[in-house]
């Protein structure tokens, strides 16, 4: 019987070595290929070393030194933080081309977003429906006739014109197409005579197209607007003027255009007087229109204010030196009105959005005497507590 063969235990201590030796191998291969995840809240670098070392030792003459280090790096990016723009009413007293117009040029072509606002346009019963709204402070501001910031001063009340809007108004006197033939040929003292005895549309009592209509009755006429004239208000809506021209319920209406010229397009009226033309010289020149807010919500907010005058500066130069492209947003803004229309009444009106949307002290105490000839005002006024220039050139 033969004698059980001999285990030599080195072959088991060399085997378990070797497994040792994989099993570190196979660890560091493993870690190098998965990294450690780490999560930091804080906006930092995280560094994790993860260090494994194995020593294999055999009796042949060889050193095997295995080393593997695994690091992990984490960068959190640094938060950006959103401001949304803010939202401001700024009202207009009516949808005529040089009213509106500036303002939804400078909203669609993101003049208003350049200094973080967003406006919107209500339509209020014009100026003076506008100018009750500011002193209300149910909106922070309106584009309205530049006279009802002096209005208010007497009365009061501390409205702040902030940029001149407009040179001249673009109201037109027109009239039912069969009423005074040829009118519009005469003289325009005459043309103001012919008006007595007519029921005559306006916007509202107090709005510029009602202090405008007075003030040339007396002046050009000697006419008592009171007595010699009836004055309805049918409010600013242009379709409704020419309803109501069209089904007589008015003679005539003063309005802003392109109320007058769609009258004459659609052939229900004729326009005997146009401001803009310069039928009434002294309303050539002068400081019809202005950005206007309250003096104390101007303080507490300078950026505001800076930025829709700048953006409203932006869209008037916009206005004056590309046709095309103001044209292509007045249509799509006036998309009902047939293009001619639009065209024509931009061009007839250019003069009167001014270049230079700062005040001009001679231009306001020039409105300022027409509101004294009328009775609204009964002295000059300090006009620096009543408009700025200081973010126009700010």
């Amino acid at each position: 019987m033969s004698e059980p063969k001999k285990v030599d235990r080195r072959n088991f201590l060399y085997a378990g070595l070797g497994a040792v030796a994989l099993i570190a191998v196979g660890a560091a291969a493993y870690v190098a290929m998965n990294p450690p995840v780490v999560t930091q809240t804080a906006t930092s670098v995280v560094t994790t070393a993860v260090p494994t070392t194995s020593v294999i030792t055999t009796t042949v003459p060889t050193t095997s030194v295995v080393t593997t280090t695994s690091v992990a790096t984490t960068t959190v990016p640094t938060t950006i933080t959103y401001k949304p723009p803010t939202k401001v009413q700024l009202a207009v007293p009516n949808q005529g081309l040089t009213v509106l117009g500036p303002l939804e040029l400078a909203k669609r072509e993101g003049y208003f977003a350049e200094f973080g606002l967003e406006p919107d346009f209500p339509v209020l019963k014009g100026g003076a429906g506008c100018a009750q709204a500011l002193i209300a402070e149910s909106i922070d501001f309106a584009n309205i006739a530049t006279m009802h910031a002096m209005k208010a001063y007497v009365q009061g009340y501390k409205l702040y014109g902030i940029a001149n809007a407009m040179l001249s108004t673009i109201f037109t006197i027109t009239v039912k197409k069969n009423i005074l033939p040829g009118i519009e040929n005469k003289p325009v003292d005459e043309r103001v005579k012919a008006l007595k005895g007519l029921k005559i549309g306006i916007v509202s009592p107090g709005s510029g197209s009602d202090v405008y209509l007075r003030y040339i009755c007396k002046k050009y006429a000697g006419l008592d607007p009171d007595r010699d004239i009836e004055i309805v208000a049918i409010g600013s809506e242009t379709a409704i003027g020419l309803a109501a021209l069209e089904k007589g319920d008015i003679d005539a209406f003063i309005l802003v255009e392109p109320a007058g010229s769609l009258a004459e397009y659609y052939g229900i009226g004729r326009i005997i007087a146009n401001f803009a033309r310069g039928d009434f010289p002294e309303f050539m020149n002068m400081s019809d229109s202005s950005i206007t807010t309250r003096k104390a919500f101007a303080e507490r907010n300078p950026e505001i204010c800076s930025g829709i005058v700048k953006a409203f500066a932006k869209a008037v130069k916009t206005w004056h030196e590309n046709r095309d492209k103001t044209l292509k947003i007045l249509k799509e803004i006036y998309s009902e009105m047939p293009p001619e229309v639009v065209e024509k009444v931009y061009d007839n009106t250019l003069n009167c959005v001014p270049k230079d949307i700062s005040y001009n002290s001679k231009l306001l105490q020039d409105t300022c005497k027409i509101l004294i000839e009328l009775g609204f005002v009964d002295k000059e006024l300090p006009m620096e507590e009543i408009y700025t220039n200081k973010f126009v050139s700010g």
